[in-house]
């Protein structure tokens, strides 16, 4: 940045509000550092400034910088949001909900001012009481699609998901390229069971903006657990099940009414597994598994359990499968437990 920006803080917070809606955050803080050398006490520069450094993960940093702000501008409402957020990302919740209520009190037409507060209520497990705050910024500002995404949100922490996802195609309409809504919607899917469409949705998102990646990411990795989970409690039947025809086969008893069940349900549990391989997308497999190595244990066991009942049905290699009963069992309750431990 050139000296004559640099002298003039105005001019250097604009400069570095574009280097950040542009996702540059090293270089705006460049800017807004060089700036300050010069104009040290500047409120907006140190509000930006605060706002890049929660961007870069430094939220004990952007907590002192907004404060020193607020310092500067006791009566400026924004750097007191840009504190509140700071002190969420240190967990200090109770203190960031005072000083966004501080904001609401200060300016109670600032629209910006209820959404933040109304956010953080919900972040803390308080959507009661953000309901109504959120609705007040709605009222003053019906066009706002990022209201309706935080409306969206907290409709959803009070279990109203019918109106959760509503509230989020408004905001679709008004913005149709919101990478929030979009997600959103997609986590509201998966939430009812609607696991495929709810991956794609996501996936989408995550398209559209990179900025929703990590988010949507995580969340494609619980899309694709809950039916591998499912599968893996049908497995476990199954096996018990099939044991039923291995074993008096092996001691020479003629079980065909066992048999002929457990292979339909050995047929019906193999189309399953192989209808959700195929209905995920490849890329979403991809993310899971990058996620979450476990899964490919899983699925491994999965496939086995199935090959085993086939074979057990059939009466074929009936001796293997009978000394396998038992460590396949084993398997099944390990991959169950860990499963659980580590979240795969």
């Amino acid at each position: 940045m050139t000296q004559a920006r640099a002298e003039d803080p105005d001019r250097a917070v604009a400069v570095a509000q574009q280097y950040l809606e542009a996702r540059s955050y090293t270089r705006a803080q460049e800017i807004l550092r060089s700036a300050l050398t010069i104009s040290p006490h500047h409120a907006g520069l140190l509000t930006e400034l605060a706002r890049t450094q929660m961007y870069l993960g430094d939220q004990r940093g952007a907590a002192d910088t907004a404060y020193a702000a607020m310092g500067r501008a006791p009566q400026d409402t924004y750097p007191m949001r840009v504190y509140a957020l700071a002190l969420a990302g240190l967990n200090r919740h109770d203190d960031a909900l005072a000083v966004a209520w501080r904001a609401v009190h200060t300016d109670p037409q600032g629209v910006a001012n209820h959404h933040v507060y109304a956010a953080l209520l919900c972040e803390a497990g308080r959507a009661h009481q953000a309901l109504p705050v959120i609705v007040e910024a709605l009222r003053r500002n019906p066009a706002d699609a990022d209201l309706h995404v935080a409306h969206g949100r907290i409709l959803r922490g009070l279990g109203r998901r019918e109106e959760s996802t509503g509230a989020f195609r408004e905001a679709l309409r008004l913005e149709p390229e919101s990478s929030d809504a979009l997600h959103d919607i997609a986590v509201n899917r998966i939430n009812r069971g609607r696991w495929f469409s709810g991956v794609h949705g996501l996936m989408a998102a995550a398209r559209l903006d990179p900025a929703v990646g990590d988010l949507a990411r995580s969340n494609i990795v619980v899309a694709v657990r809950t039916p591998l989970r499912l599968l893996t409690g049908f497995a476990a039947v199954l096996l018990i099940f099939a044991s039923l025809a291995v074993i008096p086969q092996y001691e020479g008893q003629s079980v065909p009414g066992i048999r002929i069940a457990v292979g339909l349900a050995a047929v019906g549990y193999v189309l399953l597994l192989v209808w959700v391989g195929r209905r995920l997308p490849r890329q979403a497999w991809r993310l899971a598994w990058r996620a979450r190595r476990f899964f490919a244990v899983r699925i491994v066991v999965l496939t086995v359990c199935g090959m085993y009942a086939l074979l057990g049905a059939a009466g074929v290699l009936v001796p293997v499968l009978t000394w396998a009963t038992f460590w396949l069992m084993c398997a099944v309750l390990v991959v169950i437990v860990v499963g659980l431990i580590v979240r795969g």
